[in-house]
């Protein structure tokens, strides 16, 4: 692979960039590209030395005309997406026209209950350019698929249960953009169901109703919520013979009151209005100025790092006729979604995922992810632990 472009520049470009600066299997340049173009000379200078060629470049993707422009400048051989996941279809179309493959970190249409997404959509039209497409290369869901796959391969004859407890996701960032903030609020407050899987079909409950009191290792006992995640989701497309999925996390509330204040005056609609000739949303338009918003929280929890504790994926099934609970803990989440990423642009770089179309790294042999995850430093314990049981409490 002659040149990469990866398309954002944020801490994921930032814990990426060293990886691939180091390993020129993978590629022999980069180019890092974002509405600051300041940001990604700051990572260019930083490792200017290594084997890996830098180069930068200005783009505004909502700019279609102008991000054709910058590609024709930069002749990519494959496009990384690690914006938000709206500009996913927009950066796919430009694969197809500049005849690239695409790999992205984020499931569009996340929390909308259905997985065959707009990315999904596009399917045909790769298979048809003979390009290969991976979606969903984040470590949720990715790594965690991944990783169940094999323990049914190497640990368990069948897998009845999986329940993944996080801890510390849902406490509270330091820094949240307003459009993350209405995204949260919604989400936890605005009755996104708890989704899960019971033995094969998708159940709701009430936010913040379902929960367990577990004990991950390092951490102190702690109420785990059941939350509508991603993860339920891809479990029930790429693993449909786990029949019970369920995830969740500890649960802290930041102060959304700035929301009410901003809806008063349109400032959260998604609706383009346009100003001088040129159209953008209010609450893009918010964000963008308060892109380092730092709301207060209603728990002391603030100060705990945001994947503090780690993960555990719970597993119940069997072997050899006997039932088995084992755990998957994982310490480092925040690293592994680097890692995951860096794998499915390695996999995909050098070939080793190839096949024309739309897929996420479910479709591909778990052992090529989790072999270049290790080698760029990942690692997990595979341990004994206590099943997981329920509790329900009404709101």
């Amino acid at each position: 692979m002659k040149k990469i472009v990866l398309l954002g520049c944020n801490d994921k470009t930032r814990a990426i960039v060293p990886i691939l600066c180091k390993d020129a299997s993978i590629t022999s340049e980069i180019c890092i590209a974002s509405r600051d173009k300041s940001k990604c000379d700051e990572i260019r200078l930083k490792y200017q030395g290594s084997p890996v060629r830098i180069s930068t470049a200005r783009v505004d993707l909502s700019n279609e005309q102008g991000t054709r422009m910058m590609l024709s400048i930069a002749q990519p051989d494959m496009l990384v997406n690690l914006t938000e996941a709206s500009f996913s279809p927009i950066i796919m179309k430009l694969c197809l026209e500049i005849g690239v493959p695409y790999v992205d970190g984020t499931l569009f249409d996340i929390g909308s209950g259905d997985l065959l997404s707009k990315q999904f959509e596009f399917f045909g039209d790769f298979r048809k350019k003979n390009l290969t497409a991976v979606v969903g290369c984040d470590f949720n869901p990715a790594g965690i698929t991944t990783l169940v796959r094999e323990a049914l391969e190497d640990e368990f004859d069948s897998i009845d249960e999986v329940n993944i407890i996080e801890s510390g996701a849902k406490v509270l960032a330091k820094k949240m953009t307003i459009k993350e903030l209405a995204k949260y609020d919604s989400s936890v407050d605005g009755g996104d169901m708890a989704i899960c899987i019971e033995n094969g079909q998708k159940v709701g409950a009430d936010p913040l109703t379902v929960k367990v009191v577990y004990k991950l290792p390092g951490v102190l006992e702690q109420d785990y919520y059941a939350m509508n995640n991603i993860i339920v989701e891809d479990f029930l497309k790429e693993l449909p013979d786990v029949p019970t999925v369920r995830y969740f996390t500890t649960h802290s509330k930041p102060d959304t009151s700035i929301l009410k204040e901003l809806d008063k005056f349109g400032l959260l609609s998604e609706e383009p209005i346009e100003v001088n000739g040129m159209k953008i949303a209010p609450i893009d338009f918010i964000s963008k100025v308060l892109e380092d918003y730092e709301p207060a929280t209603s728990s002391d929890e603030a100060n705990v790092s945001i994947f503090d504790g780690g993960m555990g994926i719970i597993l119940t099934g069997q072997k050899r006729g006997e039932t088995k609970t084992s755990m998957i803990h994982i310490k480092d989440v925040a690293k592994c979604n680097s890692l995951s990423v860096i794998a499915g642009i390695r996999a995909v770089a050098t070939k080793k995922w190839n096949r024309a179309g739309v897929f996420t790294p479910c479709a591909f042999n778990p052992s090529i992810m989790l072999e270049s995850m290790r080698r760029d430093g990942f690692s997990y314990d595979m341990i004994s632990a206590e099943p997981v049981e329920l509790v329900r409490e009404d709101k």
